[in-house]
């Protein structure tokens, strides 16, 4: 049985850094394809593997990849090298705050949020335990 959930292989994620927003036009428009970025790897080669049950921390300074990885592995970007799989639903809350309503109680913000997610009440309801 195959429980492994949210697998990343040799993913890589960077950016195209440029010294003013005028070397990105030149750059797109150069007729011999002249490069004017420096690359920027916020992520290079990452490897995991997490199973069904665990519970996984990501702790590092600022900058160090922690928030790319989380929108990496939700879908919300897309990396560069490399594969990333995920079985099951999965949703980001990566600030904070993010998805809750200070104007609903507590309950009425997990069956909210679980609407958002696609989630029925009825779904939300057997899940209310665990949450």
């Amino acid at each position: 049985m195959n429980n492994i959930e949210i697998k990343i292989e040799n993913v890589s994620k960077f950016y195209k850094l440029y010294n003013t927003p005028g070397e990105r036009f030149k750059e797109a428009l150069h007729p011999f394809g002249k490069v004017y970025h420096k690359d920027f790897y916020a992520l290079k080669n990452i490897n995991l593997k997490i199973k069904k049950g665990e519970i996984l921390g990501i702790v590092g300074k600022n900058g160090c990849g922690k928030s790319t990885l989380l929108k990496l592995i939700c879908g919300v970007l897309t990396p560069n090298e490399g594969q990333v799989t995920v079985n099951g639903k999965i949703s980001a809350l990566l600030e904070l705050g993010s998805g809750f309503n200070p104007g609903f109680s507590g309950m009425q913000n997990i069956f909210f949020y679980g609407t958002i997610l696609g989630f029925t009440r009825k779904e939300m309801e057997e899940k209310l335990d665990s949450i």
